[in-house]
């Protein structure tokens, strides 16, 4: 892919690189994802259903990620599950639940 020249600095404006920086991480990452597919398929080894469920998860995370559209509650929720991972909230959590894990469900497409 050929890239357009841009005029960086100082620093990286989000404004101005926004969209390219955007377009740089996509292309990137479609282009690792073909480079494990073709190394996948062009191994000696034995089919693995494992492997292939892995990837068809990651390819369909992916492609959900690409239409994403943050709001407001999806950064409440994640906000939630830093400070649960973190155990910052420990002394606020009842006993039996800590170290429990942290459930974000939802039916596909509500952004989890």
């Amino acid at each position: 892919r050929e890239w357009e020249p841009l005029e960086w600095g100082p620093g990286i404006n989000p404004e101005k690189h926004g969209g390219y920086l955007r377009q740089f991480a996509d292309d990137f990452t479609n282009v690792m994802l073909e480079s494990i597919d073709h190394a996948y398929a062009d191994s000696a080894m034995v089919p693995d259903a494992v492997a292939d469920e892995v990837l068809d998860h990651l390819r369909f995370a992916w492609r959900r990620a690409q239409s994403f559209t943050p709001t407001e509650s999806a950064a409440h929720v994640c906000r939630a599950i830093a400070r649960y991972l973190s155990m910052e909230n420990e002394a606020e959590l009842e006993p039996n639940r800590v170290g429990s894990a942290f459930v974000v469900h939802g039916r596909s497409g509500v952004g989890k």
